[in-house]
């Protein structure tokens, strides 16, 4: 945001209270009480009126809603302007992951499958509605989902644009040379400790690797997600952590440090990923990686190149990739120097991002004319 307002604009921040400290913008953040997985109509329309209140008071000329309850809330407030003959304010919408609501589940529930059918598709027409604003762009992390919106949502292809994440800090995490392997070698599981993000999947690889007599230090970092269904309690992450399978450092400011202290970053996530920014991040600091094969995996885990993509769900391909790495240290050398040169070769920085979004702003700016 400091690059933004450097170049001469005048940005605010609409957040939770709870989401960002106020003292990073002291004149420009304002804290509303917005939940993400809150079902409370009362708090629903507390924050949409309190966003609809900012915006018109600050006179925003673009608007940029990142997740889905932003989105549909600027949405809304759009496509209510329209109503009332008001011009339409250009919006950029982002995406980072098509989220739970889009995610293929087999073998779950005939209730919960009919519930998340219903969800979908109310969803789906919403962001089709919002498709026909005159004055949006969309932006997502990795092209799939891009090429998805494009044929579900019916948002026309000049108006929908692949963004790599929301860019990393290069000088924090780049590494310019090759670290030394750890020995054992290091593998880290670093996120939310959901369920599908992967958590239980990673710490039965585990096991499974260890039985074979693989010889490695297992590192969990991240806190459980209150409020979210698929969050594993702190009482389950330490009881596991008591038994010595993993090392568990909850949560972790300094990421940089971390990551080049370790050899290996595993992500056997379910979730409908847009661009994960840990295996980016990892990336950097040159590791090699280890991800389910979900969207935008693939974006920046090159298959047999700087990792291994796995097989959804399939924890003994990951324990025998887990193995391999920790048994081919020549092989572990390779793969994170290529971790390394991916980066460098990719958009992934802060600035490339950042000069990304100015363009979109543009492109939805210039709809308005």
């Amino acid at each position: 945001m400091q690059n933004l307002q450097n170049r001469g604009l005048d940005v605010h921040v609409i957040a939770d209270a709870g989401t960002l400290r106020k003292n990073i913008w002291p004149s420009n953040f304002h804290a509303i009480s917005l939940v993400r997985r809150s079902l409370s109509i009362k708090n629903d329309i507390k924050a949409f009126i309190d966003i609809w209140r900012i915006i018109a008071y600050h006179q925003a000329e673009i608007v940029h809603a990142i997740t889905i309850k932003p989105i549909i809330f600027i949405g809304i407030m759009m496509i209510l302007r329209q109503i009332f003959g008001k011009n339409t304010i250009p919006c950029v919408f982002t995406f980072p992951g098509l989220g739970e609501v889009f995610r293929v589940v087999r073998d779950e529930p005939l209730w919960i499958a009919i519930k998340r059918k219903l969800r979908r598709s109310m969803v789906l027409r919403l962001y089709q509605n919002l498709a026909k604003l005159p004055n949006i762009c969309m932006t997502f992390e990795n092209a799939q989902d891009c090429a998805f919106a494009i044929r579900k949502f019916n948002i026309p292809a000049h108006k929908a644009y692949v963004i790599s994440g929301a860019g990393i800090n290069l000088h924090d995490f780049l590494l310019l040379e090759l670290k030394p392997i750890s020995e054992p070698i290091k593998i880290l599981f670093a996120a939310r400790l959901l369920r599908t993000k992967g958590i239980f999947d990673f710490i039965d690889a585990v096991k499974l690797a260890r039985k074979n007599g693989t010889q490695f230090q297992a590192i969990v970092a991240g806190i459980p997600d209150e409020g979210n269904s698929e969050t594993i309690s702190q009482a389950e992450i330490d009881a596991i952590a008591r038994t010595g399978i993993i090392e568990y450092l909850g949560f972790v400011a300094d990421m940089p440090a971390l990551l080049k202290s370790v050899d290996v970053v595993v992500l056997p996530t379910f979730y409908r990923e847009g661009l994960p920014r840990v295996l980016i991040e990892a990336a950097a600091a040159g590791c090699a990686l280890l991800a389910y094969n979900a969207p935008g995996i693939q974006d920046i885990l090159h298959n047999r190149i700087n990792g291994k993509i796995i097989e959804t769900g399939n924890v003994k391909k990951l324990a025998d990739a887990i193995t391999k790495l920790a048994n081919s240290p020549e092989k572990l050398h390779k793969m994170q120097a290529a971790s390394i040169k991916i980066i460098q070769k990719g958009n992934f920085s802060e600035e490339d991002v950042q000069a990304q979004f100015l363009n979109v702003y543009e492109t939805a700016r210039l709809l308005t004319h």
